[in-house]
């Protein structure tokens, strides 16, 4: 899935040292940081968080920042070379050379060994609360889940595609689950913790089920509903109550590929998969033979299928080309901004591929439907 969402899984081995209580209201931080054990010279650090971006010289293999924060906050450091990118993944080597840690108003040190994904962080308590919950995630994930993925690829190398397919539906059900009851727990027994925040989207899941987790959200903490990233997420859980499985679907007009205009309300009376992607999106068109697939089965029974292309302005021989070579004979629309679509934003996409499955009413009754989900849901309504 392309995201433009931070990815919510610690990436590398962070070591963290305990100290004393976060309390509420708005503090100093300061973080000192070592990259001398580092067999790369780096020579800036960039610093992203709560919604502040700043960057830094690298001195000595030193680097330092300070400033305030109003909750702790989920951040990520990433470095460059000389005349260099920001890295953030070592392909050849295997080594990632940026991380994500847990950000409070206390003084932290950070010491990068061997890799920057391999680090020392000590300072932060909610950096330790933040490494047991992944640490109870991804036990749970490997001991409940990723059995069915390596059965599944077991099958397909057997030549035996229609369990294997079976067992992949049945993963992408349920690692979701799986993963939303770890965070669910631990919220009901530490509805003060300072991460509590980074629980409520992963329990919400991806769309965000607004009506999931409103009521999580309202008994948290003032402080944290106050603080930036609580506002921001106030704002997605609202916007996601809008296209809520059971709402009304918002209508939108976009032209098509001849440039007619074409609404999402011309198609009442069936049911139609509104299917957000874009050309230069990999998975996107690797889902496409999917999609293929159950418009063949089902365009003769009152279903249709509303392509909405996130492609930009310039590309649109791209995303007609993307068109034909998939060989995607349903209505295509797109206003060419971009991830600034204003359907995609009027449906709060913050990833594709997505789609959301609108009946003959016009009411919302499936959301994200990939893979093999979709036939079974359209088996289901027709």
């Amino acid at each position: 899935m392309i995201n433009k969402l931070v990815a919510f899984f610690l990436l590398g081995v962070l070591f963290v040292k305990a100290v004393p209580g976060y309390a509420q209201g708005e503090k100093v931080f300061t973080i000192q940081g070592d990259l001398s054990k580092l067999e790369r010279p780096f020579v800036q650090v960039m610093f992203q968080c709560g919604g502040r971006q700043d960057s830094c010289t690298v001195e000595q293999g030193k680097y330092h920042f300070e400033g305030k924060i109003d909750w702790p906050s989920l951040c990520t450091l990433k470095f460059r070379e000389v005349a260099g990118q920001w890295l953030d993944y070592d392909p050849m080597f295997f080594k990632r050379y940026s991380f994500e840690f847990f950000l409070e108003g206390s003084a932290i040190r950070i010491q990068s060994l061997d890799t920057t994904g391999k680090t020392l962080v000590q300072g932060s308590r909610s950096n330790e609360e933040f490494l047991q919950i992944n640490e109870k995630a991804l036990y749970a994930i490997n001991t409940e889940v990723m059995p069915l993925r390596r059965i599944s690829d077991s099958l397909l190398k057997m030549k035996d595609t229609i369990r294997a397919r079976d067992l992949q539906d049945s993963f992408m059900t349920e690692y979701p689950r799986v993963l939303k009851k770890v965070y669910i727990d631990y919220l009901a027994k530490n509805p003060r913790s300072p991460i509590s925040l980074y629980c409520i989207p992963i329990i919400a899941g991806y769309p965000m089920d607004g009506m999931a987790v409103s009521d999580l959200f309202n008994k948290l903490p003032a402080a944290a509903r106050e603080s930036f990233d609580g506002r921001q997420l106030d704002t997605a859980i609202q916007t996601s109550l809008i296209t809520s499985i059971g709402q009304a679907a918002p209508d939108f007009t976009q032209n098509d590929t001849l440039e007619k205009p074409v609404s999402l309300s011309s198609f009442r009376g069936k049911y139609v998969l509104v299917d957000f992607w874009a050309s230069w999106c990999g998975p996107c068109r690797a889902e496409n033979p999917n999609l293929i697939k159950a418009y063949n089965r089902f365009k003769g029974k009152n279903f249709v299928i509303l392509g909405v292309s996130f492609d930009r302005e310039g590309a649109k021989e791209r995303w007609m080309k993307a068109i034909h070579d998939d060989h995607l004979l349903w209505t295509q629309v797109s206003d060419l901004k971009g991830w600034d679509n204003d359907a995609g934003k009027l449906y709060n996409v913050k990833s594709i591929p997505e789609n959301f499955l609108v009946d003959p009413n016009g009411k919302i009754i499936g959301k994200n439907l990939r893979g093999g989900l979709l036939i079974k849901k359209l088996n289901e309504v027709l």
